[in-house]
């Protein structure tokens, strides 16, 4: 009788431990999938915040210019290079909050589409200043100002969606006015992050 209760003991605790040890990993790995979204969700910011800085000058540059199509010097170098961090984490912005990934990814696109016709028209350029007979000549500069167009409703709708989506990143980083978040992504779930020094 004493070692069934003593079996029945030993059982109870291991199914006990199991039930802990499970519970543990699920928390651990909730805390990680948490720590690995704030990591895009603050890698993206970052990027949108650099970005600001050249997309909504050059959407203005072009929306106050009367020019048909574009000449090579002033085609952007780059609107969004390919190793851009929405490259990274394309896959997993879908993670995150459903509104916030709809939003990132329509930007993302956005931008995307603008630098694709970017590439188009240097192509055109290139083709232009290559020897190329006139008749050609006529149709190469009439793609050239559609695609001009294109990308100038590219670049003015991405700064257009850049504001909201900052802010948005702002809410679900809880970044203050001053730019500081509420606490900084830790490189794993689990690991401190250390207290602002003043």
């Amino acid at each position: 009788m004493a070692r069934d209760r003593s079996a029945g003991y030993q059982i109870g605790l291991l199914f006990l431990g199991a039930l802990l040890t499970l519970a543990s990993s699920y928390i651990f790995w909730c805390a990680q999938m948490d720590a690995d979204k704030q990591h895009i969700a603050y890698a993206l910011y970052n990027e949108i915040d650099t970005l600001e800085e050249t997309v909504v000058p050059l959407a203005y540059a072009m929306n106050n210019s009367s020019r048909q199509g574009m000449e090579g010097d002033q085609i952007p170098q780059i609107i969004y290079s390919p190793n851009g961090a929405y490259y990274d984490y394309r896959k997993e912005v879908s993670s995150l909050d459903k509104d916030l990934a709809h939003n990132i990814s329509r930007f993302y696109n956005t931008l995307i589409a603008a630098e694709n016709d970017r590439q188009v028209m240097m192509d055109i350029y290139i083709k232009v200043n290559n020897n190329t007979p006139e008749e050609k000549r006529e149709e190469l500069d009439e793609a050239s100002a559609q695609i001009s167009q294109r990308l100038e409703d590219s670049l003015t709708s991405s700064a257009g969606l850049l504001p909201s989506l900052k802010e948005e990143l702002e809410e679900y980083l809880e970044i203050d006015a001053e730019g500081q978040a509420a606490s900084s992504p830790a490189l794993f779930a689990g690991i401190p992050v250390p207290p602002d020094i003043d």
